[in-house]
Formats: structure tokens, sequence, C-alpha cells
């Protein structure tokens, strides 16, 4: 019974990690079209939308109990690498835009490095 109650919360983690990393992607999917002011004005509004999702995720995450260092590590072995190489390409994306004329704003507005 306890092998089974594990496995569930494996699978649950797993789910609700890949669901993060989904979001993440999104996310950086849409930060990539900005290539100029009239782009950060289209984007931002669902921009916004989908963070507050993310958010909305990782809160779920959170209310999750503690994994134990077994389940962390199957995590890690699982989906560390893609939810590294995700937020790194989230990042660029936000490094890319500040770099923009009014690129910094935008994105100090969004909020989306935390």
């Amino acid at each position: 019974m306890i092998a089974g109650c594990e496995r569930t919360s494996t699978a649950t983690y797993l789910e609700a990690l890949q669901e993060q990393i989904q979001a993440q992607r999104e996310l950086t999917e849409l930060l990539a079209t900005v290539t100029d002011a009239a782009t950060m004005k289209a984007v931002r509004p669902e921009l916004k939308k989908r963070h507050a999702h993310f958010q909305q995720l990782v809160e779920k995450f959170k209310a999750l109990p503690t994994p134990s260092r077994e389940m962390k590590a199957k995590l890690e072995d699982e989906l560390g690498d893609e939810a590294r190489r995700t937020i790194a390409e989230m990042i660029r994306e936000s490094q890319r835009i500040r770099e923009l004329p009014g690129g910094k704003a935008f994105i100090d507005g969004l909020k989306l490095q935390r």
C-alpha cells in the first residue's frame, strides 16, 4: 500500500513540474516574439495572463507535501535538465528584451524573474 502511494505521489510531483515547465515554455515563446515597443504592447496582456497561470502552478506545487530525498532525486533525474534549460531560455529572452528600447521597464513591469 505505501509503495502505491509513493508512486502516485511521484506521478503527482512529476505532473506538477511538467505543468510548470510547459507554462515557462509558453511564456518564453511569447517573449521571443518581442522585438520593439509595439510588440511589447501587443503581448503584455497575454504575458500577464500566462504568468498568473504559471504562478498558480507554482503555488499548487508548493501546496504538495515536502517530497522525500528519494523523490527529489527522481524528480531531478527525470526533469532537472529540462527545467534548468527552460529557465535559462526564459532568462535569455528576458535579458534580450531588456536591451531593447523600453525593454527594461517592460520586463520589470511583468515581474517574470523572481
